[in-house]
């Protein structure tokens, strides 16, 4: 969707503001992590009272502005991923997109930390 369906950038991220990998549309200068950075907080204040309001725990966030669209999709607790659309565009594909990558990485991620933590002895735990 970045390259040709009016995607800009897309990042994985951790809540900690450190990308695994970032992708910004060629001949295009965005700063998609500086963006994001800016919306970790954010983002951890919705998540704070969404558990306070005991509403189940956030999986998307989407934040329309005239020049851009940014879509949110946690991963799980410790990722989330980002992607930066132009105004007009199908949000519908991106967060379709968004919802495949989440599937994928979060399997891929649960896995890898179950077994950091058995090798640690400590007790496994899946992520939602």
């Amino acid at each position: 969707m970045v390259e040709d369906g009016g995607g800009v950038a897309g990042t994985i991220m951790g809540k900690d503001g450190i990308a695994i990998q970032n992708y910004i549309r060629d001949g295009d200068v965005y700063d998609v992590e500086g963006v994001v950075i800016e919306y970790i907080k954010v983002l951890d204040e919705i998540r704070k009272a969404t558990n306070i309001l005991k509403l189940g725990e956030v999986e998307e966030i989407s934040i329309k502005a005239i020049d851009m669209v940014i879509l949110f999709r946690l991963i799980n607790a410790d990722y989330f991923a980002a992607l930066v659309l132009e105004p007009g565009v199908n949000i519908g594909k991106g967060r379709y997109m968004l919802e495949e990558l989440s599937q994928t990485f979060g399997k891929r991620s649960s896995r890898h930390s179950q077994a950091h933590a058995a090798e640690r002895g400590a007790p496994q735990q899946n992520f939602p």
